[in-house]
């Protein structure tokens, strides 16, 4: 039995194919704030007549962009070691030089599937702030709004 070499999965590749996965069982609303080119296309195939595609029951999306926080932790315990927080939207406009070398893990943030607030402690979300792209800003935005944690003031 031949083996092939180990492959590592990105987190840009493994975000990109949350999406993709998200879009196809969950089409985009007219709510969602994702500018994707593909949401639309995806939509059409969901909902086509032909018989070869696989058809799924729409439901609403279980991970809006807008308002899904994840984090990557790449290479840990290394002296290389990188971690980074954010929106699902901001973390997927990441290319895969961003997050360097395997190997890595990728969390996304629990959720209330009821639609409520996500689950999401305030010393959580002070920590992983402090590894969020773009300065932090959508990340205390989307802390708390969509998962009810707000700054501590010192």
């Amino acid at each position: 039995m031949r083996y092939g070499p180990p492959r590592f999965m990105n987190p840009a590749t493994a975000i990109e194919q949350i999406l993709y996965t998200e879009n196809e069982r969950h089409p985009a609303s007219s709510s969602s704030k994702t500018d994707d080119a593909d949401a639309t296309s995806s939509t059409s195939r969901a909902s086509s007549p032909d018989p070869t595609m696989v058809q799924y029951p729409v439901y609403p999306t279980l991970l809006d962009p807008h308002k899904t926080l994840i984090m990557t932790l790449s290479r840990l315990g290394t002296p290389t070691q990188q971690i980074m927080s954010g929106t699902l939207e901001e973390m997927a406009s990441l290319t895969e030089e961003d997050f360097g070398g395997p190997l890595h893990s990728v969390v996304i943030v629990g959720g209330n599937s009821a639609g409520g607030k996500g689950r999401l402690h305030p010393l959580e979300a002070e920590y992983a702030a402090k590894f969020a792209v773009g300065g932090g800003e959508e990340f205390w935005r989307c802390a708390k709004e969509d998962y009810g944690v707000e700054r501590e003031s010192i």
